[in-house]
């Protein structure tokens, strides 16, 4: 088949087009402005005008994109062609509008709790998918003598600490607005349900704290837009969400690197120059070429999960075992649903448990080479991006009634 690939600077971007072709198709890039199609508050009329027809001159048998675009779903139904999209962000506001329900709409979605929460409210159209990695793309990258030095570490962590000012704003701004405002009590409310939440796996518990009547107290100092096309969702899962959640992983991620760096070496891979602890500043680095070096050099990759993903298995994780590192990571659900703990994985509980494993994995080299070996074999099994999208293209295409 015909299809066009969204295109735009997304992860796994290179994966899943190498996919398309060794399953034999023919993919064609449409580009998306990104920054262009971030308001989900309107349809972007030209867009959709411009897909139409392009989608008749080529004459594409579907459409395929990494996260889900309003307007190309509109486009999509126009032409009663289908529409897959594979989400990887979480949260993801356009997955909560109402052209979700459209029938050309094949949604996979990375988090299982997010699909069971809209198949709860009666949307057909979504489905669970776990993230994948190129386990044959990966094997190939070999590590050089002076590589293994640059990247090799007792410990590492790529990834943000949404310390960085368009980050983590929200939160900012808020606790601003409500200390001009003298509502203190809110304010002290919001912190108790940050650091307890951030003392809490697997569970989130976050959006349930939030009161209609506290909802209406953030809304007046820190109002956010909800309209049709978030229709799937709550004011309180928005601030749950985009506030919060981001709070706490800040919080988090700041607090286990510090107490990790005390005590081992630790390389941390991310954008600014916040310093924290005695980490090893080694600034960003990029995903697709770089990001798999320090995961193979690494002795144990941490993966520290951002909090308003409820479930699922963050992208980092599987790139780490699918590159063939030690994965060390906090407990998340869907984990358990295809890797076996202290055998393909670790996962710790607390603070406490992650410098426990931290210290034993890193004194036990048999043990955690063969748990890495194990990890890769799993993914190249089970978890490649061939296998994933079969997968999805093995589900009926015809468009439901």
């Amino acid at each position: 088949m015909k299809l066009f690939f969204i295109d735009w600077i997304c992860y796994g971007r290179n994966d899943v087009i190498d996919a398309f072709w060794e399953l034999g198709h023919t993919v064609v890039l449409y580009p998306v402005e990104i920054e262009s199609m971030e308001d989900t508050s309107e349809y972007h009329l030209d867009y959709i005008v411009g897909l139409i027809k392009a989608i008749e001159k080529q004459n594409i048998s579907f459409v395929f994109s990494m996260d889900y675009f309003t307007s190309v779903s509109e486009a999509c139904l126009s032409k009663g062609i289908p529409y897959i999209s594979w989400i990887y962000d979480n949260p993801y506001s356009r997955a909560f509008g109402i052209s979700v329900t459209n029938h050309c709409n094949y949604i996979f979605n990375f988090n299982r709790y997010t699909c069971n929460q809209m198949m709860k409210k009666g949307v057909k159209t979504v489905y669970y998918a776990p993230l994948a990695a190129n386990t044959g793309r990966l094997d190939k990258i070999q590590l050089s003598h002076s590589e293994q030095e640059k990247y090799g570490s007792e410990l590492s962590f790529v990834g943000s600490l949404y310390s960085e000012k368009e980050k983590g704003n929200f939160y900012k701004k808020l606790s601003g607005q409500l200390i001009q405002n003298k509502k203190h009590r809110e304010l002290g409310f919001l912190d108790g349900v940050i650091e307890a939440q951030s003392k809490v796996y697997g569970v989130n518990m976050m959006e349930n704290c939030l009161t209609d009547t506290m909802v209406e107290s953030i809304q007046k100092v820190l109002p956010f837009q909800t309209s049709m096309f978030t229709s799937f969702t709550t004011a309180s899962y928005m601030y749950a969400a985009y506030v919060l959640a981001v709070r706490v992983t800040e919080l988090e991620r700041s607090r286990i690197l510090c107490m990790l760096s005390e005590r081992h070496q630790v390389k941390l891979y991310t954008p600014g120059e916040t310093s924290i602890g005695n980490c090893i500043l080694c600034g960003k680095i990029d995903h697709y070429h770089t990001g798999p070096k320090v995961f193979k050099a690494s002795k144990i990759n941490l993966n520290i999960t951002l909090k308003s993903i409820e479930t699922g298995i963050p992208l980092r994780a599987m790139d780490i075992m699918g590159a063939g590192g030690f994965l060390l990571t906090n407990y998340q659900e869907d984990y358990l649903r295809y890797f076996e703990p202290e055998k393909d994985f670790v996962f710790y509980e607390n603070t406490e448990d992650l410098l426990e494993k931290a210290v034993f994995y890193l004194r036990h080299d048999t043990e955690r080479e063969k748990i890495a070996g194990n990890g890769h074999d799993k993914m190249t099994k089970e978890h490649t991006y061939v296998k994933r999208i079969a997968e999805m293209l093995s589900i009926p295409f015809p468009n439901r009634g």
